[in-house]
């Protein structure tokens, strides 16, 4: 569950998250904070999936913790992209507005996600 910020500092428990979210079926994500100003959380992606992200109104910021995988970050017009790898101590911004997916996923992904405010999703007509 995640906690709301307020007027208290507050600490977080990485590996006993990721060891609960890797008990749990279906997305293996865990928010720490939901706030109308920011949004911490960290998410598991076992090896062989594959993970889209659509379009956010605000950047994001991913973290990588752990494993290895492709990360592919689209322009706003879906023209070009470019892709990252996603390996420990790597930070990758994701502007606004851009599609994004994690691609390739050769050993369990562990990453930490930033943004700011409620992750509000972009909603795109196909």
């Amino acid at each position: 569950m995640a906690r709301i910020l307020g007027e208290k500092p507050v600490d977080f428990d990485f590996n006993k998250t990721l060891r609960e979210i890797r008990l749990t079926k279906g997305e293996h994500v865990r928010a720490f904070i939901r706030d109308k100003k920011l949004s911490v959380g960290i998410q598991l992606l076992k090896k062989g999936e594959k993970y889209g992200e659509p379009a956010h109104p605000s950047g994001e910021v991913y973290y990588i913790l752990k494993g290895n995988a492709r990360m592919r970050v689209y322009s706003k017009n879906k023209k070009s992209f470019k892709d990252f790898r996603a390996i420990p101590g790597k930070a990758i911004f994701v502007p606004s507005r851009a599609i994004h997916n994690f691609e390739n996923v050769t050993k369990d992904l562990v990453f930490l996600f930033i943004f700011p405010g409620l992750d509000d999703v972009i909603k795109k007509k196909h």
